[in-house]
């Protein structure tokens, strides 16, 4: 299974595609804020990888959308994060069976 084009964070459709040019061989995935970009690598040396980039990177993206900051506490953190998560998860169904695919 492949991951969707998109994925919905908050009220964002955030576009999900491969590394271009450079990053393709110095890093597994970034998240743009300003472009609403996941972007992660074509080719992976595990499944499992693929899976744990793409997760890395979507935190990325709630964190930007909810507004977490460095300066914010534990509880604030994992209290906005737990509630992104769950709109995540309930606005892209098939999201969850791509990654215990992927992690399996």
């Amino acid at each position: 299974m492949t991951f969707p084009k998109s994925v919905r964070i908050g009220p964002f459709d955030v576009r999900i595609k491969h590394l271009e040019g450079e990053a393709r061989d110095t890093c597994l995935g970034t998240f743009s804020d300003t472009t609403l970009t996941i972007s992660i690598r074509d080719v992976f040396a595990t499944k499992q990888q693929e899976a744990e980039t793409f997760l890395h990177e979507l935190i990325h993206g709630i964190f930007s959308v909810a507004g977490i900051h460095d300066r914010d506490t534990h509880e604030r953190t994992v209290a906005l994060l737990s509630t992104c998560l769950a709109q995540v998860i309930r606005d892209n169904p098939k999201l969850i069976d791509i990654l215990q695919e992927k992690l399996s």
